[in-house]
This record gives structure tokens, C-alpha cells and sequence, in this order.
């Protein structure tokens, strides 16, 4: 059978006579007849790329910059959904005469490797016919964003595949200033994992090939399932090999996929030592020495000791290469090698980084501790990123509750500070909800540098606050996106933040101290989003109420020389007592065989091989569509919360 004629095989006949298939198939060419034969030489990944899913929803809560939709398959698709609750009136939220409500697209893109697990992006957008304003403020409404197909002319869409919702910040990268766009950090789920796919060459298909390569792979790389450990591979038809990530590589899958192309098909004692010495000899050559290290990886930790022998170059890129492939074998042998390209090399930062968040060591935990007190922003909040991604849990990220303040309030402040939940004639009663989960982030640490605030606009809805003392300075008069201000006179030691509300209900009002935490906490009690307490921090700076320096995505993203050195054996470190050599980038790239491994950026341009690979079919073919629950919204009832600020019903 072709390649191209693959899918016409049903999948009920796969499973039937998968098995078989896999037992009795013959390999048309023996494995590892040339003794460097590795994976990359008789199998590709399909699916490394990006995937964009597109649906049509519904913001909320704008402050009379919204617009009722004009006639459109947009607005019949938002029609349909908004219909679904009997108890809704569509014309009455699309035609809100207070123009509160916005018809908008809504996007994401997704790769292979993402999981359920993962937190998306939603990018928001208005339709070019859209007479809304300005999107400032906005509650993107639970939506279902789906693949995108074109017949005839005409889209269509396809399966469901992100559930998103949440509060919107304006602006994106293409144009951060840009009130008619936006996005909603983190705010979109992946309904199921969508792992890499290998495609065994022509040449190779069989179901002997293919099971030789699953348990090649998997004697190398194995994920935890649960309580269990299991082997990343999974050979699926007589040419293809379904592939999940080993949570060590999960924040850097294409090292992952960089080190899997490297293993070799053929392995003997013999050989296995010939190649570590081999081997050990190109990563002392900064021209070799970072595919070398990746050839060193795939062997797994018997590599170790030669790549600790490489700490001792004399060449700082050397020295790199071998500590990365260390880290990622969890050996903390080349760990102060990190720390110091983290301070030292910037071309190198982000991968030190990465390699340090890959280690389950005590020594990475302590470096990536001590790195958060360095003076230079982009290395404080990468230390914190790295660190989190190593270990969420671990206490010195300083998580901190943020709803919970006003129960906290009553059981320790009310009796002896009556101001401190002022209720009044003029004020309306703060109403007490349930415990439910934080609608951002809010990060204490404790640091030895100087005191920083960092906030994200591209990432997640995250603050964080290095050091524990941050004060306001008054006086303050600040605002919100919204309905939130907050008022103190020269020398007040408390700040008055209230709530106004759009109905003409009376203003809920709360006392809190200067403290920036409580602050954060208290305006969130009353409502406040993301992107208002964003705009909040970001107007307390501008008029000088911070002590702090106020920093927005101090995140360190350069890795093209990086890629340079790893892929092509540039040397990028400057070093007086050597002198670069000159390459053919395109010729060591095509020798090397990692044209295979671009790196992915987030929001890029897909290739157009990436735009005509077909994958719903093959997926279908594979069974990868298991049965799904639509998740439960974190807020239920928003849509009613939209019914009650209209007066439709009681507060």
C-alpha cells in the first residue's frame, strides 16, 4: 500500500488486525545494517506544527463600548449557542440597549504534545463589520473553538477542540495598544491530548519495523501514567507510532524530539562504547559539540561521565552543551555551568534555564532560589518561571490565596476594626460566596534583591511580588477597567476601594491597608479581573504610588543563537582565545538531519506543508478521539450574572 493510500484503511479493521500485523509483519530492510543508523533515518514526525481553532463567542460586562451584531454566519452561529438555555432572550443580550455585550472571534492555536493539563491562550478579535468600540473590560463567555475546514469555498466546522473563556486584555503582539483585540491568558483547555505521531519511511513499513522501533524508544524514554511508568511508544499500524512526553521534557519538547531522532537502531556493548569515546571526543569541539551532546543524551545515563568530563573545557560553549544534556539525565554535575551562562552568556539564557527546570535535584531547586534575588529583571522572573515549572508546589514561589479575603476579614479584623468592613446606608452588602478558585495568580517572594513587581500581559494571568514589603504611597486616587477605585489622602494609613456599579445600585465599599497584597486582595473581593487589577497596577505605577519597579513580561525568548550553535555548530560565546570558524549553516543542518526539528515559536506563520498535512483523518484512524465531558465552568452562571447587572432578577 502507498503512503498516500494509508487511510483507506477503516479503523475497525486496524484494531482488528493490529495485533497480527504487528507480530507476524516482516521488515522489508533489516534494522541497523549501518551501525549509525538512528530513528531520524527511517521515520518522521507528523503534526509538528501549529493547528489554529476558531469559534464564534459572546463578552460580556463592557462599559458601553459593545454593539449589536449585524446579520452574519457569525451572529447565526451565536444565535444557535445562546439558544440553547430556554431561559435566555437573544435579542434582549445581542440588542443590550447599554451596548454591554460584543459578538467576537475567538482563536487559539494548538500543537502536538499539548495536554488537557495545559493552559492556552485565546486570542479575541472583532469581525471587520463590528461596530463595538473597545473590547477594555470584557468577559469572554464559555466557548467551544473548533478545526476549520474549507469546501466549495465555504467553512466549515470541524470537531470540537478548546473550551475557552475568561477576562480579556486588550492589545496582542502585532499591536499591544489595540482596544479592539485581545486576549484571554490561559483561558483555554485542550479537550484531549494530542500526541506526536512518527511515520515510519516507506522503505522500512512493517509491523516488525514498527515494533522494534516502539521498544527501542521505549527502553529509552518512559512517562508516568498515574502511579505507573510506561513507554512513551506506542505502535499503532505497521508505520506509525504514537508518541506521548516524558514530563521532564514537557516545557522543551522539541529537545525531546531532538534527542528520540538520535538513537540508534543498532546497539552492542561494543558499539555502545566506540560511540561514547567517539562521541566524547566531538563534544570537546564547539563546532560539534552540541549535536554531540544530544548524541550523548539518547544513550541515557550511562553518558554521564563523559559529559561531566566536558565541564572542564576550556570553551564556555563546551562547557554549555555538556551541562544542558547533564541536566536533562538529571545529574546536577553541570549545574553551576547553568548558573553561570544564566548571569554570564544571554544567548544561552533561556535554555540554561529550561535545563535547570528539568532537573529533579536538590541543587537546581537551590540555584534557581538564589538566582530570584539577581538585580537584572529578566533573570529574576526567569529563575521564578523555571523554578514553578520544576516544582509548583515548591514554598519559595510564595503562592498566595487571593479571594477568601472578606471571611478572613470577619473572623480577625472585624470586631476590633469596624471600618474594616464598612456597611453603611450608601453602601450595598458585600454579598459572601463560596470558597472558589482565584481568578489570577498572586506570588510573595522572598527575596535578598532589590523589591520588584512583575506582571504578565502574553503569558497567564499571574502577579508577582519579589519581596514582602510594598507599600502604597498616597495619596491614591486609581482606577480600573470597570467599576473598581480606589481613594486615600496624603498620609492615610488605609485606602478606601469601592465598587460603582453601572445599574445605579448603591457602591460596594471596603477599607484595606496599604499593604499592595491586601490591596490586591481586597479589590479582587469585589470583582476586580485580571486585566483591571493589571490596569490598576499599571496607573499606580504611572502616577508614582509604587516603590517597587513595576516590570511587564521580563521574559527572556532569544534562542536563535542558540539554535545556531546546537543546529549548525556556530560558535555564538565570545572568547577572546578563540576564533569562529565559518559554516555552511544550510549543509551542516541537511547533514546533521534536523530539518526535520524546527523550533516551533508560538504565533508564527505555519509552513505550508504544515497547513496541507492532513491529521483529523489520521487521528480518526488511530482512535486518538476518545469520549469527552464538556469541562465545568470555574464560573457558573455568568450569562445569569449578565441577566442580574441588567435587572432582570434579584441580586
Amino acid at each position: 500500500m502507498r503512503r498516500g493510500d494509508r487511510r483507506a484503511v477503516p479503523a475497525r479493521a486496524l484494531v482488528g488486525f493490529g495485533v497480527a500485523i504487528l507480530l507476524i509483519g516482516t521488515p522489508a530492510v533489516v534494522l541497523g545494517q549501518d551501525t549509525d543508523q538512528k530513528v531520524v533515518d527511517i521515520a518522521e514526525p507528523l503534526g509538528f506544527g501549529q493547528k489554529v481553532v476558531e469559534g464564534v463567542g459572546l463578552v460580556i460586562g463592557l462599559a458601553g463600548t459593545g454593539s449589536e451584531p449585524r446579520p452574519s454566519a457569525y451572529r447565526e452561529k451565536l444565535e444557535t449557542e445562546i439558544k440553547r438555555n430556554p431561559e435566555l432572550d437573544v435579542q434582549s443580550i445581542l440588542g443590550d440597549p447599554l451596548q454591554r455585550t460584543s459578538l467576537v472571534v475567538v482563536r487559539a492555536r494548538i500543537t502536538a504534545g499539548m495536554s488537557p493539563q495545559d493552559e492556552l491562550n485565546i486570542e479575541v478579535l472583532l469581525p471587520p463589520d463590528s461596530e463595538t468600540s473597545s473590547l477594555e473590560g470584557g468577559f469572554l463567555m464559555g466557548t467551544w473553538l473548533n478545526e476549520i475546514g474549507i469546501a466549495s469555498g465555504n467553512q466549515l466546522d470541524g470537531k470540537p477542540m478548546v473550551y475557552a473563556y475568561g477576562p480579556v486584555i486588550t492589545g496582542n503582539s502585532e499591536a499591544p495598544d489595540d482596544p479592539k483585540v485581545g486576549r484571554v491568558l490561559g483561558g483555554g483547555r485542550i479537550k484531549q491530548e494530542i500526541p506526536y505521531v512518527l511515520l515510519i519511511n516507506d522503505r522500512y513499513r512493517s509491523g516488525g519495523v514498527a515494533k522494534q522501533l516502539q521498544d527501542l524508544i521505549n527502553q529509552r524514554f518512559q512517562y508516568r501514567d498515574g502511579r505507573f511508568k510506561k513507554g512513551v511508544a506506542t505502535a499503532k499500524t505497521d508505520n506509525t507510532i504514537v508518541l506521548n512526553v516524558p514530563q521532564r521534557y514537557h516545557h522543551n519538547q522539541l529537545r525531546y524530539l531532538q534527542v528520540l531522532a538520535q538513537i540508534r537502531l543498532k546497539r552492542t556493548p561494543e558499539l555502545q562504547d566506540q560511540r561514547l569515546e567517539a562521541w566524547g571526543k566531538e563534544l570537546l569541539d564547539p563546532k560539534t559539540a552540541g549535536e554531540a551532546a544530544l548524541k550523548l543524551e539518547s544513550v541515557g545515563g550511562i553518558a554521564s561521565p563523559v559529559l561531566a568530563q566536558a565541564l572542564t573545557s576550556d570553551h564556555p560553549q563546551v562547557r554549555f552543551f555538556a551541562a544542558e544534556a547533564l541536566a536533562y539525565l538529571d545529574d546536577s554535575a553541570g549545574t553551576d555551568e547553568l548558573v553561570k551562562a544564566v548571569i554570564e552568556q544571554p544567548e544561552f539564557r533561556t535554555m540554561a534555564l529550561a535545563a535547570l527546570a528539568a532537573m529533579d535535584q536538590p541543587a537546581g531547586i537551590v540555584r534557581l532560589r538564589t538566582l530570584m534575588d539577581q538585580p537584572d529583571p529578566v533573570i529574576r522572573y526567569g529563575a521564578f518561571n523555571a523554578l514553578r515549572t520544576s516544582d509548583p508546589g515548591d514554598p519559595y514561589l510564595g503562592r498566595t490565596r487571593v479571594l477568601g479575603f472578606l471571611e478572613e476579614r470577619r473572623r480577625s479584623d472585624e470586631a476590633d476594626d469596624p471600618m474594616s468592613l464598612k456597611v453603611g446606608a450608601e453602601s450595598a452588602p458585600i454579598r459572601h460566596e463560596p470558597p472558589r478558585e482565584d481568578p489570577f495568580e498572586l506570588f510573595v517572594v522572598r527575596s535578598d534583591g532589590p523589591p520588584m513587581i512583575h506582571v504578565s500581559r502574553t503569558r497567564r494571568p499571574e502577579i508577582v511580588l519579589f519581596g514582602d514589603q510594598h507599600l502604597l504611597e498616597t495619596p491614591v486616587v486609581l482606577g480600573g477597567t470597570g467599576p473598581i477605585l480606589l481613594n486615600a489622602a496624603q498620609g492615610d494609613r488605609r485606602i478606601e476601594v469601592s465598587r460603582i456599579e453601572l445599574t445605579g445600585a448603591a457602591p460596594q465599599v471596603l477599607s484595606c491597608s496599604t499593604d499592595l497584597v491586601e490591596v490586591i486582595r481586597c479589590v479582587a473581593a469585589l470583582g476586580a479581573t485580571y486585566p483591571q487589577v493589571v490596569t490598576i497596577l499599571q496607573g499606580a505605577h504611572n502616577q508614582a504610588n509604587l516603590e517597587a519597579a513595576l516590570q511587564i513580561d521580563s521574559i527572556s525568548n532569544d534562542v536563535q543563537e542558540y539554535d545556531r550553535a546546537l543546529l549548525t555548530g556556530k560558535d555564538v560565546v565570545k572568547d577572546d582565545d578563540v576564533t569562529p570558524a565559518s559554516y555552511d549553516d544550510e549543509e551542516a543542518e541537511r547533514r546533521r538531519g534536523f530539518g526535520l526539528f524546527k523550533r516551533f515559536r508560538v504565533g508564527g506563520p505555519a509552513s505550508k506543508s504544515q497547513e496541507e498535512e492532513p491529521k483529523s483523518e489520521l487521528e480518526a484512524e488511530l482512535g486518538l478521539d476518545p469520549q469527552f465531558q464538556e469541562p465545568e465552568p470555574r464560573r457558573p452562571g455568568l450569562l445569569n450574572r449578565f441577566r442580574n447587572r441588567s435587572g432582570d432578577s434579584e441580586r
